[in-house]
């Protein structure tokens, strides 16, 4: 986060609350009372709030005189809001749905997105995407006017744009004009793209540079110059699953703005009204927002009439007094990490999401880093590789030309490898981008589709001594002089297929081959089958140990160790000045039948956490915010704690000595 980024009041504790409010309810607003709607707030301990100027329907919330009030509105909401809020010192950002506008599609249909087969309308009537809006006509204009009229209304404090459109391309006439090449699928998303940008530019410059500014669903990265913050949107009892925000936080934290890991309180997704959470799978989100240095909201949903549930900020209240009592040692915290992930060129979305197929290898890796406790970041090719000691390059990362020489000096420099499948290739997919650095050669895809594998001896830890599966198959390597082959494929009977009289359904291993399944070049490690995303699949533990011996290889050392701490519990590492910071997590998300819950805390006992010292000495060392000492002890350039007890998350702080003491 740059210094300006320091600068600005960001806030710790936010809510979303949404109001998308169907033209049949014609009470709107009816129980609003300002005064108890802020104060509800406040005993909560929320400090922001993301309220409603136009919901999904396209309805305003405000005496508008550009856009479409709602019918059955008996008041200025949004103006009773934010000054009911400012009288709590409460932060209030208004809420803009870019992408939806359903009561303008139906005036306007020359303003919705008009897809590649044509077809306004999608089959699902009750999903709420099942039409667009498209910024790229009169849409744009009026969305901007409406933004303008609320600024000029209202003392909001930020503005939240929401749905904007990344996945479905406009062809009408007036996106058309914009193409290179008006039937190429790759045009289409380019105008796209950049029609989001010029919108988020506009709006920019419509806004003071001391509001917040967020451009939903627009990839973080385009959208760096011109937001001015982050909020990574992630139910994970929703769509997002528990595998998402991992990913996402990791790498939006490099992106230099302040970050929301937002949550939500609902037990399905958004517009579950009725229901909320466990306490504790809530807690076990926001304790995980604040471990990876980013700061938290939850979202709600208010009732039409206009009250907020006392229930549901009961449980928000609980949990957000005690993130505020953990503030002194979260606040401006930074992320300490050594491995890297690096994610694909063509990833996707915010970008690493549960429902675009090329991102599962990352989030898998990141998983798997985590459930063996490395600190890990992801990256995308522009930002610095010669921060991490290791770079995990999971299955599809191809190499850029105009990167080539940056991996290349980072390999030259020291730094350590791990690429898997068809990652390492060229862009054009004809060869390993540095062949001497990987030390094989592409000789195109695996031909058997079911093979197996065998470690050699020193890679063999934690691994069975037998042939192990390769469910997905991957690429072909044939082995140059100077690279060792650290495990072997034993090829099958046969692949599996039908003959016309039977299935090949079972098929054993037949014999080894002298083909290798991982290489080693020096610091290069190379898996020929997509590892990651095999273990987002399968969840076979013994991969996970096989990327384990090759990071040992080149990282003896790690910042944390770890002993009597299952492989769920999660361990992360943040510092402030002159202090660092260990969190760990002890939260086991169940699968349910189709659901994933979060019911209670797990409680660990006797707990040993060494952390690498780098030179640093440490004068005190206690749990946070009770300040209970913690035994410790310093040994072969480790910070050894011994913790009695954790129950759900524990906050461990290492005080800095300077200078050290003799």
């Amino acid at each position: 986060m740059s210094n300006k980024q320091m600068k600005m009041n960001y806030p710790q504790r936010t809510i979303h609350l949404d109001f998308h409010t169907m033209p049949g309810v014609k009470d709107v607003g009816m129980d609003f009372n300002g005064r108890e709607f802020a104060k509800t707030l406040r005993e909560a301990h929320v400090d922001s709030i993301n309220v409603f100027a136009k919901c999904n329907l396209g309805f305003a919330y405000y005496p508008t005189r550009v856009g479409i009030p709602h019918p059955g509105l008996q008041c200025d909401l949004l103006g009773e809001m934010v000054r009911a809020c400012h009288n709590e010192g409460i932060l209030v950002a208004a809420y803009f749905n870019a992408g939806l506008d359903h009561e303008n599609a139906l005036r306007h249909r020359d303003w919705c997105v008009l897809p590649e087969d044509g077809t306004i309308y999608r089959d699902d009537k009750l999903n709420p995407f099942f039409r667009r809006m498209c910024l790229n006509t009169a849409y744009g204009d009026y969305l901007l006017a409406m933004t303008e009229e609320v600024l000029k209304l209202y003392p909001i404090d930020g503005l939240f744009f929401d749905c904007f459109n990344p996945l479905v391309p406009c062809y009408g006439i007036e996106c058309r004009k914009l193409m290179d090449d008006n039937s190429s699928r790759d045009s289409a998303f380019a105008v796209l793209n950049r029609v989001n940008l010029e919108f988020a530019q506009k709006v920019m410059e419509l806004a003071s540079d001391k509001k917040l500014l967020y451009f939903n669903c627009i990839p973080f990265r385009d959208q760096a110059p011109y937001c001015r913050h982050f909020e990574i949107e992630c139910l994970p009892q929703g769509e997002w699953g528990y595998d998402n925000f991992p990913a996402n936080v990791r790498y939006t934290r490099n992106l230099g703005r302040y970050t929301i890991g937002q949550t939500g309180r609902f037990q399905g997704g958004w517009g579950d009204f009725g229901g909320i959470r466990t306490a504790e799978s809530l807690r076990f989100d926001c304790y995980h927002a604040i471990s990876n240095a980013v700061t938290c909201g939850v979202g709600d949903h208010m009732h039409p009439r206009g009250k907020l549930d006392r229930e549901v900020y009961q449980l928000i209240g609980s949990i957000f007094a005690d993130l505020k009592t953990l503030e002194p040692w979260t606040a401006e915290a930074r992320a300490v990490t050594e491995i890297a992930v690096l994610i694909p060129q063509d990833a996707m979305g915010y970008p690493i999401t549960n429902w675009e197929e090329v991102n599962h290898p990352v989030a898998a890796a990141v998983r798997m880093l985590s459930e063996l406790k490395y600190q890990v970041n992801v990256i995308d090719w522009d930002m610095d590789f010669s921060a991490y000691k290791v770079l995990i390059m999971p299955d599809r990362v191809f190499v850029p030309d105009k990167h080539r020489g940056k991996l290349e000096e980072y390999i030259a420099s020291g730094g350590g490898v791990i690429s898997s499948g068809y990652s390492g290739l060229s862009e054009d997919k004809s060869d390993f981008a540095l062949p001497d650095e990987w030390g094989i050669a592409y000789e195109g895809q695996e031909k058997f589709n079911i093979s197996f594998f065998e470690v050699k001896p020193d890679f063999a830890e934690n691994i069975p001594r037998t042939q192990i599966s390769i469910y997905d198959p991957g690429i072909s390597a044939a082995v140059k002089a100077g690279t060792e082959i650290a495990a072997c494929l034993w090829e099958p009977y046969f692949n599996k297929h039908w003959d016309g009289y039977h299935g090949y359904y079972y098929v054993p291993p037949k014999q080894a081959t002298n083909r290798p399944v991982l290489t080693r070049k020096g610091n290069v490690f190379h898996c020929v089958f997509p590892i990651f995303k095999s273990y987002y699949e399968h969840a076979y533990v013994v991969y996970r140990s096989m990327i384990d011996n090759c990071i040992k290889k080149m990282l003896p050392k790690p910042l944390i160790k770890a002993k009597n701490l299952p492989s769920f519990a999660r361990i992360t590492v943040t510092e402030q000045d002159k202090r660092t910071m260990i969190h760990i997590l002890a939260y086991v998300p169940e699968l349910r039948g189709k659901k994933q819950i979060i019911e209670e805390p797990v409680t660990l006992t006797n707990v040993e956490i060494a952390l690498r010292a780098d030179g640093t000495c440490f004068k005190n060392v206690y749990t946070a915010p009770n300040m209970e000492k913690i035994i410790y002890s310093v040994s072969d350039g480790y910070v050894t704690l011994s913790i009695p007890e954790i129950r759900g998350y524990s906050l461990i702080v290492l005080e800095n000595s300077t200078p050290c003491p003799k």
